[in-house]
């Protein structure tokens, strides 16, 4: 119900993050945070030791696509919904003012990517719900910093490609 109140009244879709605009004094930081997270990408795949994949396919999907499908629904849509639903207080952290709800959602990110059904079997991997979880609360942080989906698709295009050439 607070759903549809929400689209009935003075509804934009930049509250979303669909905005190119960036919140005031947010880019140094959201650049400094992005930096930091290609470099913790870079430490975590040569420490998995997976090795390089220079299929090109692959590296121009990972460039491009991941970002632009996951984030408009998970920072975007969803965070979105879930603020509206689990009504919460926002905590400062480090200028960038975190909810319940975007927590809930980090936790759901990392389920998504962690528990897999394949081939018959259920698949379950505490470590990829842990890392991936971890990316999704830097990318939530970089969403609710910048008011924007643009760093965080950015960032996760940048950290997919990353993890598939080095």
């Amino acid at each position: 119900m607070a759903l549809l109140a929400a689209f009935k009244s003075d509804f934009k879709i930049k509250d979303a993050g669909f905005t190119l605009r960036q919140n005031e004094g947010s880019i140094k930081p959201a650049l400094v945070v992005l930096t930091l997270f290609v470099v913790l990408q870079i430490v975590v795949t040569l420490s998995l030791g997976n090795g390089p994949n220079y299929d090109f396919e692959t590296l121009l999907y990972q460039a491009l696509i991941p970002g632009l499908d996951e984030e408009p629904m998970f920072r975007g849509v969803l965070l979105f919904c879930f603020s509206l639903a689990v009504v919460s207080s926002r905590i400062n952290f480090f200028g960038s003012p975190i909810n319940i709800a975007g927590l809930l959602l980090v936790l759901l990110f990392g389920l998504v990517h962690g528990v897999m059904y394949i081939d018959g079997e259920w698949h379950f991997s505490a470590f990829r719900i842990v890392l991936t979880g971890s990316y999704g609360f830097i990318l939530l942080w970089l969403r609710e910093r910048t008011g924007s989906l643009v760093f965080p698709i950015v960032a996760h295009n940048m950290v997919n490609f990353v993890g598939q050439l080095v």
